[in-house]
């Protein structure tokens, strides 16, 4: 009993205390000012507050704070009252929306004690509306008055205030930005950009500049001070074209085509009164980091000047330190907004491009031969007399002189030599390849270490490695590169998959038709259609398979063998090649033998095959000949003889193997048949 009645006692407590939540908004009273009550009074909203008359909040204001109390209320301590959000509508429970939130949008705050408890609530406290302003343009926002039980989770009533907030793209006048004391507004005068966007191919810093500073001034006679808010930057690669591919750096003509897409945007953003900048970055950047620093690198206050020229501190400059990662182009954009933006200034954006990388033009060679200096000169004074840049190829001091053939079908390895003078280039160590195309190959490229001829030169080469495994060709890129900042030109050149092997040479001890493939060219007396013979008296001819020049390993599958008219001969390979092997020699080679039987009269055609241990990828060596055979009649009589017994002796055997299976016999066929219907009985019938 007493349990219930106290449960009783709490449920009724719990009763009270939201009858008088409830109670509590139609008490409340907000004003403009400390005691008043124009906004709301007993619950209601007031006119200049309404849906259809909202009140006005113009640009230059970025907060609005209210004053709200519970005169008469029965509210305990226990009770507070919270503003929840500003929203532009009163649908549902959307209380965080804004009627265009790219607009505006707002958020509030309620002064309450430390202790978060309202001891009196007919005492009036602060309700801070707070705006924040994202383009220029006017917005509807509704605050909605909420009153709330401290340990209730349901709503108990609201009271709604609308309000239209305005923000503007004023520009900020007597603003400016310059690089130096004696150049203060070459960058930003008078809250307008001078580096913008559309100019800053005029504006390129090299590989060289990595730090940028900027000096901010605000003109005489203008406002004693203005805030500003921490800089935002953004950063687009240029040399990559608007499909992904990348492109030579060097190339000013593909910024400009990535710059114009940029342009384009944003002039698109400023018709709608966006006047900053995106709020992502609109590229993956892999080129440089941008960071800011300094007195106003996390924003601050600026101080009006009180005489012209001013004089510039740290304290209103702000620093821009540049990081190259990897060599390119980009655009920088650093958006400078007045704070809070919009309200009423706009921000104002500078741009330049940084170039990261350095084209080394010069001090260098590349050859298809050995660059290392011969005695002669060694013996010359000074590196000058080093230096003979005549024998190379490819690219003789910085300059492309030359182009790289095609690397054949058969060529897995390609060697190029460098030699560079120019102090501190050393070795191109940092140099990548790339094949693509519709072979699918793989590609390496190893160096050698590099040797000094003297202080002042270094020579060495690098081998490039390939591995195919289609059949095909392949636009390969050889792109110089000392460390990670500093390329020079590229190389390029096709590399070829599979098809025929040109490295390949056949030869027979046929003393008429010696040469049966040349490069890995059929001779036309071996063709399909052959006028090589192998002569009556003969019964094998014999192949040598060498490497045409000096190279790679030739290695070779198993060969066969196939015969026009198998009546009139039989025949087989034997030879060191018989199942396959390895040919690496160009003049000692490898041999395979033909070994012939005739077996009747006549003439056939005895075509072979060589496929090549790579299955799949090249062309397989292939000749052909004829072999006439002439046989007496008492000849071929004695192999038809022995033919026909070897036929008669395998059809006997066979049926000796039958009838042992069968059981020996008719007798053993019963007894068998016997046995399976006996098996079958039951064992009455069996005694039967």
């Amino acid at each position: 009993a007493t349990s219930g009645a106290a449960a009783a006692a709490v449920a009724a407590d719990a009763d009270a205390d939201a009858a008088a939540a409830l109670e509590s908004l139609a008490t409340l009273q907000v004003g403009s000012f400390e005691g008043e009550a124009d906004a709301v009074r007993g619950g209601l909203a007031q006119a200049g507050w309404l849906l259809d008359a909202p009140a006005e909040v113009p640009a230059t204001e970025s907060l609005t704070r209210l004053w709200a109390s519970l005169p008469g209320s029965g509210a305990t301590s226990k009770h507070r009252l919270e503003l929840f959000s500003i929203a532009s509508s009163p649908v549902g429970a959307l209380d965080v929306l804004s009627s265009d939130p790219t607009v505006a949008a707002a958020s509030t705050r309620i002064g309450a004690p430390s202790n978060d408890i309202f001891d009196s609530p007919r005492t009036p406290f602060p309700v801070d509306i707070t705006y924040t302003c994202r383009r220029a343009g006017s917005v509807r926002l509704a605050a909605r008055f909420h009153g709330r039980l401290r340990r209730m989770s349901t709503s108990a009533s609201k009271v709604e205030l609308w309000i239209n907030k305005h923000c503007s793209a004023r520009v900020r006048e007597g603003l400016s930005v310059g690089t130096s004391a004696e150049a203060l507004a070459d960058v930003v005068r008078d809250g307008v950009s001078l580096w913008s966007t559309d100019t800053a191919i005029r504006r390129v810093l090299p590989a060289s500049v990595s730090h940028l500073q900027l000096f901010f001034t605000l003109g005489v006679g203008q406002s004693a001070s203005q805030h500003m808010d921490t800089p935002r930057v953004v950063i687009t690669r240029l040399d990559r074209n608007l499909k992904g591919g990348s492109h030579d750096a060097s190339q000013p003509r593909f910024w400009k085509r990535r710059l114009h897409a940029v342009v384009e945007m944003e002039t698109q953003l400023r018709r709608s009164g966006d006047w900053g900048l995106a709020h992502s970055a609109r590229d993956s950047n892999d080129v440089l980091t941008v960071r800011v620093g300094g007195g106003l690198g996390r924003g601050g206050l600026l101080e009006a000047a009180s005489t012209w020229p001013p004089s510039v501190s740290a304290a209103s400059a702000l620093n821009v330190s540049l990081e190259c990662i990897n060599p390119g182009v980009a655009l920088v954009e650093i958006e400078l907004a007045p704070y809070p933006a919009y309200q009423p200034y706009r921000p104002v954006v500078v741009s330049f491009i940084k170039h990261c990388g350095t084209v080394v033009s010069g001090g260098f060679d590349i050859a298809t031969r050995s660059l290392a200096p011969s005695a002669a000169a060694a013996r010359g004074s000074g590196a000058g007399a080093l230096v003979q840049t005549a024998d190379a190829d490819l690219i003789r001091d910085g300059g492309l002189v030359g182009h790289l053939p095609g690397v054949g079908a058969e060529t897995s390895a390609l060697t190029l030599h460098w030699r560079s003078w120019h102090d501190g280039l050393g070795a191109p160590s940092a140099s990548t390849i790339h094949c693509a195309g519709p072979a699918n190959v793989s590609v390496s490229l190893l160096e050698t270490a590099g040797s000094e001829a003297e202080a002042s030169m270094v020579y060495g080469q690098q081998v490039v490695h390939f591995e195919c495994h289609s059949p095909g060709a392949a636009r390969c890129t050889l792109r110089l590169a000392w460390d990670a900042l500093r390329r020079g030109p590229e190389i390029q050149f096709r590399k070829r998959c599979g098809g025929v092997r040109h490295d390949v040479d056949i030869a027979s001890n046929l003393k008429a038709h010696p040469v049966v493939l040349l490069q890995g060219q059929v001779d036309p007396s071996w063709s399909a259609t052959p006028s090589a013979e192998l002569a009556a008296g003969l019964d094998s001819a014999s192949f040598t398979v060498l490497r045409h020049s000096a190279g790679d390993r030739i290695r070779l599958a198993t060969p066969s063998i196939t015969i026009s008219d198998q009546h009139v001969l039989r025949a087989h390979i034997e030879g060191p090649l018989a199942s396959g092997g390895v040919v690496d020699s160009a003049t000692g080679g490898a041999e395979l033998q033909v070994v012939t039987e005739c077996i009747g009269s006549g003439t056939s055609h005895i075509q072979v095959a060589v496929p090549f241990a790579e299955a799949g990828l090249f062309k397989p060596l292939s000749f052909a000949f004829t072999k006439t055979c002439a046989m007496s009649r008492l000849k071929e009589e004695q192999h038809h003889v022995a033919f026909l017994a070897l036929g008669f002796l395998m059809l006997g055997g066979a049926l000796v193997t039958a009838t042992r299976l069968c059981g020996g016999g008719e007798g053993g066929r019963k007894r068998t048949i016997s046995a399976s219907i006996a098996s079958r009985l039951r064992p009455d019938e069996e005694l039967s």
